[in-house]
């Protein structure tokens, strides 16, 4: 595979995208493992290559979040997540890799076919499709599969899972933005 024209961060972020990282936050180990099985060398220990260098993994994690556009989200108490951007890039990626990111339930793209088509089946989007704008609430909710009562870190990475999903659909995106302007209060 054609891997030795990325970068450690660009590694982190496949190995991320790998473990379902555009719907969970994925925990620093399980990503070490990952970066390790996909570039040994890298993410080794000098003296004993068979061991993983974490330092090594933690700073190829932490420049993916650098820059203009950051790959990935999160850290190392809440986990990593691909931003919308990193979810794109690992997309376009997917030729140079040699193969489609394949994760717990199938590639990326059947993961976006599959969320895009729940979306597509909520009320809001039956709403917004006949130019009705007055979100409720319980809309965003239900857009989003959750609820007041989920703990911080699950919500927070069910709208980055959301975001992920609609980032390169303009039709979803524009709805996802006047949701979450009805369920802050503010103008989309």
């Amino acid at each position: 595979m054609a891997r030795e024209g990325l970068t450690n961060a660009q590694l982190a972020t496949l190995a991320v995208a790998g473990l379902g990282g555009n719907e969970v936050g994925v925990h620093t180990e399980d990503a070490a493992d990952a970066m390790y099985d996909l570039a040994p060398s890298r993410f080794c220990w000098r003296k004993h290559r068979e061991r993983i260098d974490l330092h090594a993994v933690r700073v190829a994690l932490a420049d993916a979040m650098r820059g203009d556009t950051p790959l990935l989200a999160g850290g190392i108490r809440l986990g990593w997540m691909l931003t919308p951007a990193g979810l794109e890039w690992v997309r376009s990626r997917t030729a140079q890799v040699g193969q489609a990111v394949v994760y717990r339930r199938g590639t990326l793209d059947s993961w976006l076919s599959t969320e895009r088509g729940r979306l597509r089946r909520t009320e809001a989007y039956r709403k917004w499709a006949g130019g009705d704008r007055a979100f409720t609430l319980r809309d965003f909710e239900d857009f989003a599969r959750l609820n007041s009562y989920f703990p911080p870190k699950q919500r927070a990475e069910r709208l980055s899972a959301v975001e992920n999903a609609v980032a390169s659909d303009p039709e979803l995106l524009a709805l996802w933005h006047a949701l979450v302007g009805a369920s802050t209060g503010t103008t989309p």
